[in-house]
């Protein structure tokens, strides 16, 4: 099977369901390192998915992902709002090629 290096997902807000995606298939297994843009804003995702949203983010650590970089957009973050936007990078401390 084919391995993934590094994989970027920057998808204005779908990260989640693609997150999901490669959990749920078993890709994650496959993926060395891999970078993300969250996003979370007062409008969207729907406030009714956050504890969907909160599984899938745990679901990572489990799957032996973990965060090696965290980086706030700083014009985009408004926490009275609600409005969250930051680059995260994830290893996999368990991947085997």
């Amino acid at each position: 099977s084919r391995v993934l290096d590094y994989l970027k997902i920057d998808v204005e807000g779908h990260e989640w369901s693609v997150i999901d995606y490669l959990l749920k298939n078993g890709i994650t297994s496959r993926i060395r390192h891999f970078s993300l843009e969250y996003h979370i804003f007062p409008d969207w995702p729907d406030k009714a998915r956050y504890p969907d949203l909160l599984r899938t983010y745990k679901r990572l650590k489990e799957a032996s992902f973990y965060k090696y970089f965290t980086g706030i957009h700083p014009l985009n973050h408004t926490p009275k709002k609600f409005n969250i936007q930051a680059d995260v990078c994830y290893v996999n401390i368990k991947f085997q090629s």
